[in-house]
């Protein structure tokens, strides 16, 4: 069994990841006026404080999500940069996730943990290479 403490450190490097990787995607342009309003509000979300990116480790995780086996590699993808976890949407959406992914609804759990694990044990190939 995987225990919870051991993927914290992954878990805020993979957060640091996905600011990195929705930062560096390029914007869509839009020529109507509506498109491009933004409230005030908007502009107030994005003054608040960010932590700083670690470009440098974002990378690092860069290359090791792009080696992962496919199931583990959208895994990470869809619960970090869709935001797609297991109590946080409706039961279809998740249904639909799970047939993606060709796992039972009942191992998406312990599923994850295995690519946070995955994700960490290569990292640590890596750093020792």
């Amino acid at each position: 069994m995987i225990y919870e403490t051991e993927l914290s450190d992954i878990t805020e490097r993979l957060h640091n990841w996905c600011a990195w990787y929705k930062d560096r995607q390029t914007q869509r342009v839009t020529f109507s006026l509506e498109g491009r309003y933004k409230s005030e509000e908007v502009f107030d979300e994005q003054k608040q404080a960010r932590p700083p990116i670690d470009v440098k480790d974002a990378v690092r995780l860069e290359a090791v999500i792009v080696s992962l086996p496919d199931k583990q590699k959208n895994i990470i993808k869809y619960a970090y940069l869709k935001r797609i976890h297991l109590k946080d949407k409706p039961i279809h959406n998740f249904n639909v996730l799970c047939r993606k992914l060709g796992i039972n609804q009942r191992d998406y759990e312990e599923e994850e943990k295995r690519a946070h694990l995955m994700v960490k044990n290569m990292l640590k190939m890596r750093i020792a290479a």
